[in-house]
């Protein structure tokens, strides 16, 4: 609880300090310190806003109206862009896969640009979520009730503690136990079954959230100038990963190169974070077709196989957008 307390009580003071940096004129010295740097824009999920649910499962997603906002300041503040390291540019990445690249690809090409969509192998023309999102939409749907999973008791009755629950459930792969993801769905299906919470889902929003796009829709969006890298085989916690298993993993996503799927030798690391990209990732990375890999959050010293990027977030707020873009809010994050 006093965790939660601290957490909005720095959310609220750095809004203030965002309001003051905007009109005192410091984002744009911080946009001129930065004008020869490329923000590299991370997304998952963009969703048409009459779909939209207050879930779980849309919590790396982002309304469309929310996400036009955004890309029109964006645009008005650096180019946009699909050449990576183009100087005062912003390029658009989008991690996954599902099949609302198609509304995401229309969107951008409103401004004139593309996007750099990283796929998973086992999500190319999947009917179902990839195994991580089944994990989260239990946790999103399954009825309030308390469950004891693995032993543990998790209390589920309202959208803050099912995004706690979801938290904790995951931090155990990392704790020790055996890295067996197919071990975990049937742990949960066994106690509510996965194809009821598939039901709860409105179709029009399930297809879009969590069936992968098909082959025939990727090649398409290649020849509208949209571009495909690399995102692991089924989005698996690499680091987990035994020495065998993570050859393999980079060496079935080079197949997709040869066969058109994948049009750019970059990847994108799943999760993205240092705990999921150890050095042995990074070296199987540098030793396969991909040039470059990117994390999923901000690199103080990148190297082309830990390239930087930025989440704004699935809000808008013109004061921490502005912060962000620039450059200040990763400044004040140094300082704190």
């Amino acid at each position: 609880m006093k965790k939660r307390v601290k957490k909005r009580v720095k959310k609220k003071l750095l809004s203030i300090v965002y309001i003051l940096g905007y009109y005192l004129g410091v984002d744009v010295l911080f946009y001129w310190l930065n004008r020869d740097k490329q923000r590299v824009l991370v997304y998952h999920n963009i969703i048409p806003d009459e779909l939209w649910m207050d879930a779980l499962f849309l919590v790396t997603g982002i309304r469309e109206s929310v996400f036009r906002k955004q890309i029109a300041l964006i645009s008005k503040r650096l180019r946009l862009s699909t050449i990576l390291d183009e100087p005062c540019s912003a390029m658009f990445t989008f991690d996954d896969g599902y099949r609302c690249a198609n509304i995401t690809s229309r969107i951008l090409e409103d401004y004139a640009t593309a996007g750099l969509f990283f796929m998973p192998v086992e999500n190319i023309g999947s009917k179902q979520p990839l195994w991580i999102d089944k994990i989260m939409l239990w946790f999103s749907l399954v009825p309030e009730n308390r469950y004891e999973i693995g032993g543990i008791p998790y209390l589920l009755t309202s959208n803050e503690n099912r995004e706690i629950a979801y938290s904790n459930y995951c931090n155990r792969m990392y704790e020790g136990h055996p890295y067996v993801p197919s071990l975990w769905i049937d742990e949960l299906n066994r106690l509510y079954p996965f194809q009821s919470l598939y039901e709860m889902v409105p179709t029009a929003l399930y297809s879009l959230r969590f069936m992968g796009l098909s082959k025939d829709e990727i090649l398409v969006l290649q020849k509208r100038g949209h571009k495909f890298g690399g995102h692991s085989v089924s989005h698996d916690i690499l680091s987990l990963l035994d020495d065998k298993e993570l050859k393999n993993d980079f060496r079935q996503t080079s197949i997709l190169l040869s066969q058109h799927i994948i049009n750019e030798p970059i990847y994108a690391y799943p999760y993205g974070h240092p705990r999921d990209v150890t050095s042995v990732v990074i070296k199987v990375c540098e030793n396969s077709i991909y040039h470059y890999a990117f994390m999923n959050e901000h690199v103080e010293f990148p190297t082309s196989y830990t390239r930087s990027r930025l989440n704004l977030g699935n809000g808008y707020n013109k004061y921490e957008l502005d912060a962000k873009l620039s450059g200040f809010h990763q400044f004040l994050k140094k300082l704190v």
